[in-house]
């Protein structure tokens, strides 16, 4: 009789958890990040670019760098270009992914200037590109 009643209230729990869990991962999207150095920008530019995994319809892009910066700062669009601030060689670039006024994804890269690659643009001649 007692075994009975355990399991039958294990039973609603698991349904309970099961229906909230339900719910709020339903409009739920994967976010993984990446960057590239982009043509034409030089170094101490990223192009940061969200690969969204699950349904895009009506996504809204909210970019945050921690000393750089991102334009676009917000976006519909799941890209913005960063740019380092001043000094700096490492920065963490994240992204809220919204859906009708909620986060429905984040995600963060740790980013790092490549610095030789950035004294090569400082001394390059103008008009001459390094592919």
């Amino acid at each position: 009789m007692m075994v009975n009643m355990w399991l039958r209230c294990l039973k609603v729990l698991a349904a309970l958890a099961l229906a909230l869990c339900a719910g709020c991962g339903r409009d739920a999207v994967q976010v993984n990040l990446n960057s590239r150095i982009p043509s034409g920008q030089g170094a101490m530019h990223l192009e940061i670019t969200a690969e969204i995994t699950g349904s895009q319809a009506g996504l809204h892009y909210k970019w945050f760098a921690l000393a750089g910066g991102c334009n676009p700062q917000e976006s519909e669009k799941p890209a913005t270009l960063f740019k380092f601030a001043d000094g700096a060689s490492r920065d963490r670039v994240s992204v809220e992914v919204w859906r009708e006024g909620r986060i429905v994804g984040r995600n963060q890269l740790d980013v790092k200037l490549d610095e030789v690659q950035a004294r090569l643009t400082e001394r390059m001649p103008e008009g001459l590109d390094i592919e």
